[in-house]
């Protein structure tokens, strides 16, 4: 059952499906773009730039949060408009399409860095203002940012081969992939920080989380499969399709919750324990509790692992066009990990049933049970 109001849902849908159409009237103009999925995410991304707007509109508690979100989702969506641009498209201006490509590319690493870096410091840094928030965030990501990518800024043609005459998008696709590492390392980094603590910054942030961290995993995969050759096809847009189908179910659930007595509620609780200093705990889910547990249970028993893992392999490597020489030493590796995985696993329990892995104050009270 909706609580927020049904009209503000058939307003958004109206917008998107006239961005919908809009994109589909465009894409008969002379473009660059070859594959449907690709003008599908474009769109994904529109509506999710929508129901972060209505989500800002009666957020209590994180409102910079879903506005960062915003700001991403709006630009990426726009990205179309680069299509265009360029040799063959509508305006043959290859030098133009280079510099639109390369700044484009750059803010939107800066938004996704920004977004989850933000998320972060909200919850190390328990309450401090927004504009607080957001200092400690620059300060952490603009050293960073300015070490891979202000060259580009000093000159736009950075990136251009006087000899080729072309651009070279090595160098650049290297500095996005260390940084997107970089983002990566930071998601690490709070869901250790989430494990040990349990603290709650509202309600779907952590789901939020999840997203960024696959988001981010998947621009790493598709970065090195640039830089060393590997064709993915177009894998990545189907995989970045999902994505954002698992973004726009979590803000739709978040929409529903904070138009909700309960969420309101829940939120000014959060707020009020970020100003004391009492800790809130996270309000667990039940799809997510469910969801956690069948996947416990089905990686409980190692030949489903081994199934997993072994089906996967293949998969990608017949997927993957690459020299068979390479395929090799990629089953080689892999199969030596999976055999150590088994071997410490076996290891471990062999030292769990003999009770080596209680510590020495568990012990001895062991022993006084006895």
């Amino acid at each position: 059952m909706l609580n927020v109001n049904t009209s503000q849902y058939f307003k958004i849908l109206n917008l998107w499906l006239g961005f919908v159409l809009f994109l589909s009237l465009i894409s008969q103009v002379p473009n660059y773009i070859t594959h449907f999925m690709t003008w599908v995410n474009y769109s994904l991304f529109f509506f999710i730039f929508l129901q972060c707007v209505i989500i800002v509109r009666k957020e209590v508690n994180n409102k910079a949060i879903f506005i960062n979100l915003a700001a991403y989702s709006l630009i990426y969506s726009l990205s179309f408009l680069n299509s265009f641009i360029g040799k063959g498209a509508w305006i043959e201006n290859d030098q133009l399409a280079n510099y639109i490509f390369q700044y484009r590319s750059i803010l939107l690493g800066f938004l996704l860095s920004i977004s989850i870096i933000y998320i972060c410091v909200r919850f190390v840094f328990r309450g401090i203002s927004t504009i607080q928030n957001y200092l400690i965030a620059l300060l952490i990501l603009m050293p960073v940012f300015i070490w891979h990518f202000g060259p580009y800024f000093l000159d736009k043609n950075y990136l251009f081969d006087i000899t080729t005459k072309r651009f070279d998008y090595t160098i650049f696709d290297q500095s996005q992939l260390q940084f997107t590492f970089f983002s990566f390392s930071l998601i690490c980094a709070y869901a250790i920080l989430l494990y040990k603590e349990e603290n709650s910054l509202g309600e779907y942030v952590n789901a939020l989380m999840v997203c960024f961290f696959i988001l981010c995993l998947l621009d790493i995969v598709d970065i090195f499969s640039v830089l060393y050759h590997i064709k993915l096809f177009y894998l990545s847009q189907y995989v970045l399709f999902t994505i954002l189908i698992m973004f726009i179910v979590i803000l739709f659930r978040k929409v529903n919750f904070v138009y909700s007595d309960f969420g309101q509620f829940y939120d000014c609780i959060v707020v009020d324990g970020n100003k004391w200093g009492i800790p809130i705990k996270r309000k667990r889910n039940s799809l997510a509790q469910s969801f956690l547990t069948t996947i416990r249970q089905y990686l409980v028993l190692r030949k489903n692992i081994f199934g997993f893992v072994i089906l996967s392999f293949v998969f990608s490597l017949n997927y993957l066009e690459i020299s068979l020489f390479l395929k090799l030493n990629i089953a080689a590796v892999t199969f030596a990990i999976i055999v150590l995985f088994f071997y410490i696993s076996a290891l471990y329990q062999k030292r769990l049933s003999s009770g080596n892995l209680l510590s020495s104050k568990n012990r001895s009270k062991l022993r006084e049970v006895k």
